[in-house]
């Protein structure tokens, strides 16, 4: 007998229905990310380039240390795929969306082998900002945006469209040797995280 499905599930590319009221771990998948994240341009759809927050999100990954941070890095604008972008200044506008992206998240990372606290530390938060400050420099010109922090260890950026910028991101799952299958629970370890 087939369920009717939660009216706040969304069909992913993969055929998959993730129910965002009630977000499981067998529903999380690496290629509907890559996907999502790709054909998401940053800066609320505005950049004047073709940059995707998949090309972003690879850019974060490759600042931070060891192979765990790079991982968290790597998903941390993973949410979006299923709850949509809301541009950081409009945040305090949607109260409620920090509850979806909490639930979002837990199964992210629980699908992925990931302690849930490295999405929301405050070296990936530095990172994510270097980042953000090299976005404004190099793809709008823009070089008074965020003067506390610094960009020194980002490369200049050119944006590479969508299809390159997917690519790009499963490339670097596979080099953090993020699963598309499922894990076995034995691999998890006590914290929470894979080896």
């Amino acid at each position: 007998m087939d369920t009717i499905p939660s009216p706040y599930a969304i069909r992913m590319q993969s055929g998959i229905l993730f129910d965002i009221e009630n977000p499981k771990t067998e529903d999380v998948c690496l290629e509907d990310i890559a996907h999502g994240l790709a054909h998401t341009i940053r800066f609320n759809r505005q950049c004047p380039v073709t940059y995707t927050v998949a090309q972003h999100s690879v850019l974060v990954s490759d600042c931070r240390g060891n192979i765990r941070n790079q991982r968290a890095a790597l998903l941390h604008d993973a949410a979006e795929v299923y709850l949509a972008d809301i541009a950081r200044p409009q945040h305090p506008l949607f109260p409620q969306m920090k509850k979806y992206t909490w639930g979002v998240n837990q199964v992210i990372a629980e699908r992925f082998g990931i302690a849930l606290a490295r999405f929301y530390s405050v070296d990936l938060q530095y990172w994510d900002d270097a980042v953000l400050k090299a976005e404004f420099e190099d793809l709008w010109g823009r070089y008074d945006e965020m003067p506390l922090v610094s960009r020194e260890a980002i490369p200049p950026i050119e944006a590479l469209g969508i299809d390159a910028a997917k690519q790009l991101f499963l490339d670097r799952a596979a080099e953090l040797r993020l699963s598309t299958g499922f894990m076995s629970s034995s691999v998890v370890r006590s914290s929470g995280e894979s080896a």
